[in-house]
């Protein structure tokens, strides 16, 4: 068998959306805070926002219109 190996480089990662055949974005919480954060598979992922928030808010990242 293969071995397993996380998707992100964060602890707390909430709804995955691919934007290409190897890079997604994702939130993060940091404990106070979330993060919009963008990774490419085999590369750490960047924070493109942070916001204030807590563990019972549960972000969705809704791309049905486009990355324009």
């Amino acid at each position: 068998g293969g071995s397993f190996a996380p998707l992100t480089d964060t602890g707390n990662t909430r709804s995955v959306k691919w934007i290409s055949t190897d890079s997604f974005l994702f939130f993060n919480f940091t404990g106070s805070a979330w993060q919009l954060r963008r990774q490419t598979i085999g590369s750490p992922s960047t924070v493109l926002i942070e916001f204030a928030g807590t563990q019972d808010f549960y972000p969705n990242l809704d791309l049905s219109g486009g990355l324009e």
